[in-house]
């Protein structure tokens, strides 16, 4: 009787911790998705990092049994670079997914592959062309974000959004890497272990960075549906849309430095009620809709006090704020001392 031959090298440990990670996440989103079209996305992209990360684990022990299984792998690693292309710009997105158009990125593959199996019978060595044409999927992936990158530009000035930012960041970073990985390996057949090993950890930090994007940054596409004692605390799709229309009030109309705009000016701006409203500005930025228009306002009020010399009460009518007095309350309340003693120590 044979004995079942427990014994793992490192590429396949790491690529058993890849599995386990991606089918954790592939089950919580299962149990816990109330929004398929968001969360189709995401599924795709664990799913496929779960079946490449399981080939890696069983390759020594399968891969021989298995005409195909190179040519399954490259097509798995291949999808990843389409599939992280569009997860990031529904991250940026967040209550959209990516537009029809940007789907096309997936007719790539077809044609690489088809382009590979032509070279090879031309030319010989198919797996050769089948990392050449892997790479050139994954540099189209990269030029179509580069080609639409004015959304990391507003994301960033958003402040709500910076943290997606980064994490797209670093996401992109990932697919460079990969790419790096698979060139530099495209010849060097001898040290297609090591590369294995290293596209295992990368596609662990993908799976790390994606699923920090998919529960941090949009609770909402894979969240139950709350209890009724808990609707207070989430936002639906439009709610969310109505949150980012807040940010962009805010960041590039300013709304919020007429002295007497208050809540009522933002609800009837938006077409919503008052109470509407303050559930939104609760859930999302984690205040009142008064603490909201005055943390802006003390914002602008630093600048001023930092890069100027005005007087105080120029300033003060400058932020947004009806009276001196509200605002020497309200700038110590939120920054700790008064707007004299804020510009004594920046000096």
């Amino acid at each position: 009787m044979n004995e079942i031959d427990l014994k793992f090298s490192l590429h396949e440990l790491l690529a058993l911790l890849g599995l386990a990670q991606c089918i954790y996440l592939l089950v919580f989103m299962a149990l816990r998705s109330n929004r398929l079209t968001r969360a189709t996305l995401p599924t795709l992209f664990f799913s496929a990092l779960a079946v490449v990360f399981f080939l890696s684990a069983a390759e020594s022990r399968w891969g021989d049994s298995f005409g195909s299984y190179s040519e399954l792998t490259w097509l798995l690693w291949t999808l990843a670079s389409p599939l992280s292309a569009l997860l990031i710009f529904q991250i940026a997105s967040v209550t959209k997914t990516p537009p029809l158009s940007l789907w096309g990125i997936f007719f790539l593959i077809p044609c690489a592959y088809l382009f590979s199996s032509i070279m090879g019978v031309l030319h010989g060595q198919v797996e050769t062309w089948l990392h050449v044409s892997g790479v050139m999927v994954g540099c189209v992936s990269l030029l179509v974000i580069w080609h639409e990158r004015s959304f990391l530009d507003e994301l960033y000035i958003r402040k709500n959004g910076k943290e997606r930012y980064w994490l797209i960041l670093s996401l992109i970073i990932l697919n460079i890497a990969l790419l790096a990985v698979n060139f530099f390996f495209i010849n060097n057949t001898e040290g297609f272990s090591d590369a294995e090993m290293i596209r295992n950890i990368i596609g662990i930090s993908f799976v790390y960075v994606a699923s920090t994007s998919l529960f941090r940054i949009y609770p909402q596409a894979v969240s139950i549906m709350p209890e009724e004692t808990e609707k207070d605390h989430y936002l639906n799709d439009y709610e969310v849309e109505v949150a980012m229309r807040i940010e962009d009030l805010f960041h590039l109309e300013n709304v919020y430095q007429e002295p007497s705009y208050k809540r009522s000016d933002l609800a009837r701006e938006l077409m919503i009620s008052d109470s509407h409203l303050s559930k939104i500005v609760n859930v999302y930025f984690e205040k009142s809709v008064p603490q909201l228009l005055n943390t802006y306002r003390v914002k602008d009020a630093k600048v001023l006090l930092k890069q100027t010399q005005a007087e105080i009460s120029v300033i003060s009518e400058e932020s947004g704020f009806n009276s001196i007095a509200t605002f020497n309350r309200v700038f110590k309340d939120i920054e700790g001392k008064t707007p004299s003693e804020y510009r004594e120590s920046k000096r």
